[in-house]
């Protein structure tokens, strides 16, 4: 299995089509809703995952890309590097729509952005 970044025009944001339209496909077996972006898993290629998008939800601006094991880095929600990481196949049914402000603590929300970095995570480096 590989996993995918699937980003989206930013303007228009992810609606609750395109992730219907993720359970619905066979070819993606999970999917991680991280605004504006969807982690993707797949044992399709990326060339056949955007011919999907395009060809259900036409005008909608997208990139996708696969995720290189072990070449990638940044700041995140642990959960999303558990995704990253370890991909699976969803096997209890359809995911439901997730969004940021349901993973962080509202207090954060308020507060300023030097606080974000301690909520979040990045991969650990091999030594």
């Amino acid at each position: 299995m590989k996993v995918f970044l699937l980003t989206i025009n930013d303007t228009i944001g992810v609606d609750q089509t395109l992730l219907d339209f993720l359970n619905s496909q066979p070819e993606i077996l999970n999917w991680f809703y991280l605004p504006p972006s969807v982690f993707i898993v797949s044992n399709s290629n990326a060339h056949v995952i955007s011919d999907l998008i395009r060809t259900n939800i036409p005008g909608m601006l997208f990139f996708i890309t696969e995720i290189v094991p072990a070449n990638n880095n940044g700041f995140l929600p642990q959960m999303a590097w558990d995704f990253i990481n370890n991909p699976k196949a969803n096997t209890v049914g359809p995911n439901p729509r997730i969004s940021l402000p349901n993973l962080l603590p509202r207090p954060l929300l308020k507060g300023p952005i030097s606080a974000l970095p301690s909520l979040l995570s990045h991969p650990k480096k091999d030594k």
